[in-house]
């Protein structure tokens, strides 16, 4: 036991250093100050957010477009698209289905929010749960492409971005609001740098889904006028 005590000492002691290093503290203090001061603003979420918006005005031109967008009733979305599904084990007691969803509201020119929506219900047990999480983005707007004389260019903030945790515990009823937060209300900055990259994450699947669905209205397309040209 001694001799282990003595090795682990040594590497206990360097860890505690790299923790408390000022330096690294220092820059760790420099880049929340710059994420908080630019809202959380972020070069990548800026290009996302354009080319969903691109790609999203190139299938509106397609024939086919009903089979992706909807009339969305009140404040409902006219675009939702699947970005995740499958199931979420925790322990031989802890098992759960997931589904994840990329909703957006597009007006033809831009679009006015994104929310990612999960939803999670127990596959085991005697007491049926559901859980839904939403991640929204009021104003999933894009401003760096903009700047060009700029040495910085402008970035969108995403401060406003908000979390919702919603529960039911009976399918015949709507789901319970159980909490609300925006993104700088998230105590831990790590912890917000996490939101931010699990947004950007969904984003780059819904644009990969996008791209999938534009090359096969294409395709579909190309047949079809193939066919009417061939004359037989």
């Amino acid at each position: 036991m001694f001799w282990l005590l003595t090795l682990l000492l040594p590497l206990a002691s360097l860890w505690g250093q790299k923790i408390l290093d000022p330096q690294i503290l220092a820059q760790q203090e420099e880049a929340q100050k710059k994420a908080e001061a630019t809202g959380y603003g972020d070069i990548e979420l800026d290009v996302l957010h354009r080319e969903i918006t691109e790609q999203l005005k190139k299938l509106a031109t397609y024939p086919e477009k009903g089979e992706v967008f909807k009339k969305g009733a009140g404040d409902e979305a006219n675009l939702v698209l699947p970005i995740a599904f499958g199931e979420s084990i925790k322990s031989i007691s802890e098992r759960y289905r997931y589904n994840g969803t990329c909703h957006i509201w597009f007006d033809g020119e831009k679009i006015n929010k994104i929310m990612l929506r999960f939803t999670r219900n127990n596959l085991l047990g005697i007491q049926f749960i559901e859980e839904q999480r939403d991640i929204i983005n009021p104003t999933p707007f894009f401003k760096a492409e903009t700047a060009t004389t700029k040495e910085i260019p402008e970035l969108d903030r995403n401060d406003d971005m908000l979390i919702v945790y919603w529960e039911r515990r009976d399918q015949k009823k709507p789901f319970e609001k159980i909490t609300e937060f925006t993104l700088p209300q998230i105590r831990y900055f790590e912890k917000r740098m996490n939101l931010i990259e699990t947004y950007k994450k969904y984003l780059r699947r819904t644009r990969k889904y996008l791209d999938r669905k534009i090359y096969d209205l294409d395709l579909s397309q190309r047949v079809q006028v193939q066919y009417l040209l061939e004359m037989k």
